[in-house]
């Protein structure tokens, strides 16, 4: 879903997305991963700023760790980018639940 090539169509996603945050936690939420790290490249500050707004829910779900695992197929110096943004939405999440 998020892994449209056009702008418009991602901002329409994460305007949804955003509509509908409620629904997240009963999502399968390790398949945005990957998509919303992409997001965090993209030449758009509003997708961007959109992305962070949506890991900051999707984090405490999923976890820090799943996020971080999912740039190690990026160039080393795109996941020093997105390390530190990473980890300020990590400390801005609350905690994530203790597995049941």
């Amino acid at each position: 879903m998020l892994a449209i090539e056009n702008p418009e169509g991602r901002t329409e996603s994460f305007t949804w997305i955003a509509a509908n945050k409620e629904a997240i936690p009963r999502a399968d939420c390790k398949e945005l991963i990957k998509p919303l790290v992409s997001c965090l490249t993209d030449k758009s500050k509003a997708i961007r700023t959109s992305a962070e707004e949506i890991i900051s829910e999707v984090m405490p779900i999923v976890g820090y760790n799943e996020f971080l695992a999912a740039t190690k197929d990026l160039k080393q110096a795109v996941q020093q980018t997105l390390k530190p943004i990473l980890e300020k939405l990590k400390s801005s999440a609350p905690p994530e639940p203790a597995p049941a």
